[in-house]
Parts: C-alpha cells; structure tokens; sequence
C-alpha cells in the first residue's frame, strides 16, 4: 500500500462512519416535524410565555433566555453528537405526539420542556397524571439513546437511589393540561425514557409516513418507565 492510499479496511470503516454521521432524508423530513412540534405551546413550553405569568417574570425570563443563549453558544458538537442530538429530538416529538394520539402513557399529559429546564436541569419532558381525587402529579422524564439495557437499569438504579435521599429535580416553567402556568417546582421525581437509535429512526419512519395504527402498536410505548 503506498502513502496516501486507503486500504480496504480503512474504506469500509470510513464509509461506516459517514453512514452514521449523515441523517437519512426520512430523518431530516422527521427533524423538521419535530422542530414544528416543538414551536407548538399545545406540546412545548416556552419561556417567553411566562413573561406576564410569575414574579418578576421579564427580568428571569430575559435572565434565563441569556443563560441558553451563552450556554449553547457555548456547544461545539461534532456531527455524530450533532446527529445523536436530532436523533433525540425527533424521538422526543414524536413520542409526545403519541402519548396524545395513541395514550402511549395512558391518561398522562405530557410537554417538551423549556430550554432551560431541558439545559440546566437536565429534563427532557414532563408528564403530568391525574389524581383519582383531583389534582395532579407531575414525573419528569429523561431521554436516553442507548442500545444496553445494562446501561439503562444502571440509570434508574441511580434514579432510585436519588430518590432514596431526597434528590428531585427542579422545573422552572410548568403548565398544566389546560394550557394554564404552574407554579416552579423543586421535588418532581424523576425517571429515564431509554430508546436505541434503531428503533428512532423506525418510529422516524412511520411518524413521517402517518403509520398511525403501527404506531399506536409500537413496543416503544412499554420501555424503561419505572
């Protein structure tokens, strides 16, 4: 092999990597829907929605659509964590869309979350249940990309473990069903949505296409609530 050449080997594990670092068309056409879901207030919640909803509501709003702003500014992602990224978007769009459609998580309502409580305190959505008797509870749920279900038990290990000592995580910005702000909270409990990237780009697939009733049979709908 002579200096500047590729062998074989290095051919095919190039064009591995450029597999994976390249989103298919179907996932950039469920990237787009994702990113419209996301621009919805009946599936996402908005800072600037609560400028006039909470105390001092524009000096934290502005105070915290800067601390996004820096901290984003800030992500320097290659294009596989930039892919893994989207990947997670799209999972999170469509699984919110189903939980309204196909009750993917029963009666529960479930929201994208602010930026900031997505950035900051490391929740992805919120669900919110009704109680028999009134009233609601709220879980706050994570979404992990993974294809070991080692790595996830290991998670909700830690998740229970956090629990255990009194360790709940904290959202800023909460609505309610009805679309109504909630006050923050500091004691939601927490737990871990895990989803390999495969079965991503298969819900992609049938998200993108209106599969309606094989989404609303996907298995995805059982996995790693605890």
């Amino acid at each position: 092999m002579g200096f500047g050449s590729m062998s074989g080997m290095e051919a095919r594990i190039d064009r591995q990597r450029e597999r994976h670092e390249t989103t298919s068309p179907v996932m950039e056409t469920a990237y787009r829907k994702a990113m419209d879901v996301f621009k919805d207030p009946a599936y996402a919640i908005r800072e600037q929605d609560f400028t006039h909803t909470m105390d001092g509501g524009p000096h934290i709003v502005r105070q915290d659509l800067e601390y996004v702003r820096r901290i984003k500014s800030s992500f320097h992602d290659s294009r596989e964590e930039a892919n893994m990224k989207k990947t997670a978007d799209i999972f999170e769009a469509a699984y919110i869309t189903q939980t309204r459609e196909n009750g993917w998580l029963g009666d529960a309502h479930v929201l994208k979350t602010s930026e900031l409580d997505d950035i900051k305190h490391g929740v992805d959505m919120v669900a919110e249940f009704r109680r028999p008797r009134g009233g609601s509870n709220l879980l706050a749920l994570g979404v992990d990309l993974t294809s070991s279900k080692e790595a996830i038990s290991k998670k909700l290990k830690a998740i229970r473990d956090s629990l255990q000592q009194g360790k709940l995580s904290e959202i800023r910005y909460l609505k309610d069903r009805q679309g109504d702000a909630l006050p923050a909270r500091k004691d939601v409990p927490r737990t871990i949505v895990g989803v390999s990237e495969g079965a991503v780009k298969q819900i992609a697939g049938l998200w993108v296409n209106g599969k309606h009733k094989a989404l609303a049979e996907h298995g995805v709908q059982k996995i790693a609530i605890e």
